[in-house]
């Protein structure tokens, strides 16, 4: 069932629904009531929604409409994660509140982030790898066994390959 609650800092005005839609409350100029919000698709494959108060216009994020509106907020979690990955399913039950963190482990778990999608190669092991995130895995492996330290190691691999350090865990790098 498909419940609205106001959105924060346009009460009265908007209202966000657990399933990712937002409604204007009522329109002065048209006298219409419970109009559903047209929501475009940003570069990065957010959906957002222009908000009007006031005479200013702001985009905001549908997903984070959301969150704030349906799920208690972790203090030191400040950013919203897809649980399932897809940018464009903004329902409530698809989205939690995360650390950057959390959010870029998730990411690369679920393969919408691969570093930077360049094949990669260490020079000493004379191993070519599909991307710095595989390179971090095995590196991962047999050095850390820690699958938090990842997304660390791949921007470390990364840092080498492009020249920003000399080496990343006792290797060089370089991109095929």
């Amino acid at each position: 069932m498909e419940e609205w609650k106001e959105i924060v800092g346009y009460e009265g005005l908007y209202e966000v629904s657990n399933f990712g839609r937002i409604r204007r409350k009522y329109n002065d100029f048209k006298k219409i009531k419970g109009r559903i919000l047209k929501q475009h698709l940003k570069r990065n494959g957010y959906l957002c929604v222009d908000l009007s108060k006031e005479s200013k216009v702001k985009t905001m994020t549908v997903h984070r409409i959301v969150a704030i509106a349906f799920l208690e907020k972790v203090e030191e979690k400040n950013q919203v994660n897809h649980i399932n990955g897809n940018k464009m399913d903004n329902r409530v039950e698809n989205l939690e509140w995360v650390t950057s963190q959390e959010n870029r482990i998730h990411a690369f778990k679920t393969g919408l982030q691969h570093g930077n999608g360049k094949k990669i190669r260490c020079n000493q092991l004379n191993i070519i790898f599909d991307s710095s995130y595989k390179a971090a895995e095995y590196i991962n492996l047999n050095y850390f066994k820690n699958s938090k330290q990842i997304p660390n190691v791949a921007n470390k691999i990364r840092s080498a390959a492009n020249g920003l350090q000399k080496t990343a865990y006792n290797f060089t790098w370089s991109y095929v």
